[in-house]
């Protein structure tokens, strides 16, 4: 057997990791079908194996004829990837395409993708390369669309090159995909040495081998520096790079090395029966054979009836083993004997490979058959084809007419709705202009109403100056801060840039900080605020910033008239669409509205007053030496 067909037999071994280990299948029958096809097309490659019976059983039990459309979709799909699992690779694309003709839109595009990598393996498995290229643009297009292939199928476009004899080609795309894999900082511990373990694999068959071996080498230091040196995975891709190694060295005439690796390296390490004991098995008796070391080969010590079922090119290897052997050692009787085995084993594969080529030949002849019948409607067919292409000429020459005469007729149009959309521009930027222009006017506004009350304020501040009565004063005062209280509004507006909503939250702390300056620290008063940021029209800000002011202005005034300390907590809510709350409370000695002096009730009564502009409602709780709270309920009138 040539050391191609030996290469070839090990060189598809797939090291991968399975996405996430399955803990039990006990709880299958609990699923309905949409869960278990789902839970099975979402399994790892290795786990759908695994499982195989389970699912196949439990699909079986289907009455499809109950079965809504996409419960029948799941099923096909998942009884697809089942036969692709089983080795069926016909039935599968069968079953899958099936599928795929009328429903891919429909389906998940997480499990598209699992399909499409099926189809991909089924596709290279019998060496359909058109189909095989078709799918894996589909797998790209799904990958644009942010769809995560999985980081093990990182090596789909290298294998089909490497499936294709491309060798060259593959190697240099597996070295491209190598470095993507570098810059993904998601990818697994060994996924990397796997890799470069192919890429050795691959300079090997381009009889690269100094490359091939520093690749080998390299992946075994880079699966020592990962995480996961004790789990079989790890085990399983070390004993696989040490046959490649010892492999190599054999290519090379160096077979006192191969043996040293395989004794030393796997045979010490791993125990006999493993498919990787029985390859290394095999290398390390082509070595002995090479340097004719009788006394440690022992052929029958090869055979392995597992293995040799799973790969019947162990069988070849066995055979040609026993012949060189017994040649070698003068046994021509024994060597005869094996040879006409191993012609009868040939004969009969060579028998196989003409069965395929006379389907192939049937196939043709078919095809040949069918290009005569073919042949001879169209002779019979010529004159009807003359006499349509006359008429299609005909047609179409009417229709360039008909097509001509719209297009000019489209551009015309398009003209004109390229000067409506000019004309519409130009609006829009003299409409822009504009309220640009009304905005800086109104900042204007409001900047000189604040200015005009700041003035105002100042007059008074000038009236307070010129008497000595104490009432006059505090009226002056009252009405000063009403004054800034409007001031500070239209000064908000201006600042913020906002001229026709004000944030409620953001003025009455501001407004607070105003009150409490003209109290000139008197009182130390703690402020707690829970008001919501709502944006307010003018028209409601103006008179609730009044009753804020006279609410707190009186709190200061009398609920701690006799009191150094006290505290205030303001609350404001949008209860529901433009209905909102305002409630102010203190813990200051409170009062009897019963008896209530005439000058205290002017506040209250400027209290309800603004309340009934912004359609509010006011209620007062107050007991004496246990505070005062004003609770206001009012809703906007845009």
């Amino acid at each position: 057997m040539s050391l191609k067909k030996t290469l070839l037999l090990f060189f598809f071994f797939t090291f991968t990791l399975s996405n996430g280990q399955i803990n039990s299948v006990q709880d299958l029958k609990k699923m309905n079908l949409e869960k278990k096809c789902t839970y099975y097309i979402e399994l790892s490659n290795e786990e759908k194996i695994k499982h195989i019976g389970v699912f196949e059983k439990e699909f079986q039990k289907i009455d499809i004829e109950n079965l809504h459309k996409k419960e029948l979709l799941n099923l096909r799909l998942s009884q697809g990837l089942i036969e692709k699992a089983k080795g069926n690779y016909i039935q599968s694309i069968l079953k899958i395409n099936e599928v795929l003709i009328d429903d891919s839109p429909t389906i998940l595009p997480k499990h598209l993708l699992i399909v499409y990598l099926s189809l991909y393996e089924s596709y290279l498995e019998l060496n359909i390369f058109s189909k095989a290229i078709e799918i894996n643009s589909k797998i790209e297009e799904l990958s644009k669309k942010n769809v995560s292939i999985p980081l093990w199928d990182y090596n789909l476009k290298s294998k089909l090159f490497f499936k294709m004899k491309k060798y060259k080609e593959a190697t240099i795309q597996l070295a491209n995909e190598i470095e993507l894999l570098k810059k993904n900082p998601l990818r697994d511990s060994l996924i990397i040495p796997s890799a470069t373990n192919d890429l050795g694999l691959y300079y090997y068959v381009i009889s690269d081998y100094k490359k091939s071996e520093i690749n080998f080498n390299k992946s075994i230091q880079l699966a020592k520096r990962s995480l996961d040196t004790l789990s079989t995975n790890y085990k399983e891709l070390y004993f696989t790079v040490q046959n490649n190694l010892a492999r190599l060295k054999v290519r090379q005439a160096k077979n006192e090395d191969a043996i040293q690796i395989i004794l030393k390296n796997v045979f010490s390490k791993i125990k006999p029966g493993a498919e990787l004991y029985t390859e290394a098995s095999y290398i390390l008796a082509n070595a002995q054979l090479n340097i004719k070391d009788f006394k440690n080969f022992n052929v029958t010590q090869l055979y392995n009836a597992k293995h040799q079922d799973d790969h019947p090119n162990y069988k070849y290897q066995y055979i040609s083993f026993q012949i060189n052997y017994f040649s070698l050692i003068g046994n021509y009787k024994k060597a005869l004997e094996l040879q006409k085995e191993l012609y009868n084993l040939r004969v009969s594969e060579i028998q196989n490979e003409n069965s395929k080529q006379s389907k192939s030949q049937e196939i043709d002849y078919l095809l040949i058959e069918n290009e005569n019948t073919i042949r001879q409607k169209n002779n019979e067919l010529e004159d009807r084809n003359i006499k349509i292409l006359i008429f299609l000429i005909s047609f179409f020459a009417l229709t360039i007419i008909i097509i001509s005469y719209l297009y000019i007729n489209i551009l015309k149009r398009k003209r004109q709705i390229e000067k409506m959309n000019l004309a519409i521009s130009n609006q829009k930027s003299e409409i822009e202009q504009s309220l640009k222009e009304k905005e800086i006017l109104l900042k204007e506004v409001h900047h000189r109403v604040k200015n005009n009350l700041q003035i105002i304020s100042s007059i008074l501040d000038l009236q307070l100056l010129s008497t000595n009565n104490t009432e006059l004063i505090d009226k002056l005062k009252e009405g000063q801060n009403r004054i800034q209280t409007i001031a500070l509004i239209h000064k908000n507006m201006y600042q913020k840039e906002l001229y026709s909503e004000v944030n409620i939250r953001e003025y009455i702390e501001e407004l607070i900080q105003q009150i409490q300056q003209a109290q000139n620290n008197r009182i130390e008063i703690e402020i707690k605020y829970n008001i919501q940021p709502v944006l307010l029209s003018l028209d409601i800000t103006i008179p609730l910033s009044l009753i804020v002011t006279e609410i707190i202005s009186n709190s200061y005034k009398h609920a701690f008239k006799e009191v150094l300390k006290g505290e205030l907590l303001i609350y404001f809510e949008e209860v529901s669409p433009k209905k909102y709350i305002l409630k102010i409370s203190d813990n200051g000695k409170g009062f009897d509205i019963n008896e209530i002096d005439t000058n205290d009730s002017i506040g209250l009564d400027l209290i309800h007053g603004l309340s009934e502009q912004i359609n509010g409602e006011v209620s007062i709780d107050s007991n004496l030496n246990k505070g005062t709270t004003i609770t206001i309920i009012f809703s906007s009138h845009d």
